[in-house]
């Protein structure tokens, strides 16, 4: 009882935050690869963008409030909670408003924690890096989503499996090789891969980053063309973020030849 009083006082904070500081929730999902692609995008969006993420994968249900609150995900002693809860209160009735964007990566979890976070989380954007029929979870973020009328980005590939999902509903973005349909089309040989994405390309040695997949590449690039920023920017932000500071001039360089 006393349990749930908490739980549900937690999360009215985590939506009040949501609401009064305007928050823009992007959310990555999938079977692989979402803490790299969180950090990619995190990367990218703060070049142009007040950001916040998570710093570490959800480990219990109070691991994404805490994260919109803006507190350190960790256990507390039922005074500190109390403590917190009067803060959070009072921050939110008397602070300053705060717009800015917030990058969360949700992984499979226990069904009651999904049902949890979902019931306040509804993202503004949700990246999508590879999808199973049966993870409800995601079903569920995507239903989120599309209820909030935000954007969807998948791989192209897992078209079949997300047609019944989508249904007729218009904001969705792919990657993907081989398919005009593509929003961002992946093109490879032995020694480059090649973006393209609106009318703009960029090629990315194979010897950068040879330990990122081209996907989760493509899904950060996409995002940001969404957000009118250019894929040259995007992949430098990225490859920022993976490479030694040394490096990164010469690659920079590299770019815009």
């Amino acid at each position: 009882m006393i349990r749930n009083i908490f739980k549900k006082f937690i999360s009215f904070l985590a939506k009040a935050a949501i609401k009064k500081h305007q928050m823009t929730i992007f959310v990555v999902s999938g079977w692989y690869g979402t803490e790299i692609t969180r950090e990619f995008i995190y990367s990218s969006l703060n070049t142009q963008f007040d950001v916040r993420r998570n710093l570490k994968n959800p480990w219990w249900d109070m691991s994404y409030p805490l994260t919109i609150l803006g507190y350190e995900d960790k256990r507390r002693s039922p005074f500190e909670w109390i403590g917190l809860m009067f803060k959070a209160s009072a921050q939110l009735i008397f602070g300053k408003k705060h717009k800015h964007y917030l990058v969360l990566n949700i992984n499979y979890s226990y069904p009651h924690s999904i049902k949890y976070w979902s019931s306040f989380i509804q993202p503004s954007y949700l990246i999508l890096t590879g999808y199973k029929k049966n993870y409800d979870f995601i079903n569920k973020l995507m239903l989120g989503t599309m209820k909030n009328k935000g954007k969807i980005i998948y791989n192209r590939k897992d078209k079949d499996l997300l047609k019944d999902v989508f249904k007729n509903y218009q904001k969705v973005y792919c990657f993907g090789k081989n398919d005009a349909k593509c929003s961002l089309l992946i093109s490879e040989d032995e020694s480059k891969a090649s973006f393209e994405c609106y009318k703009e390309t960029v090629e990315l040695s194979k010897h950068v980053l040879p330990w990122v997949d081209n996907d989760i590449l493509a899904s950060v690039l996409l995002l940001g063309k969404i957000k009118n920023i250019s894929l040259n920017d995007t992949l430098y932000a990225i490859i920022k973020y993976g490479l030694p500071p040394r490096l990164l001039s010469q690659m920079k360089a590299d770019l815009k030849d």
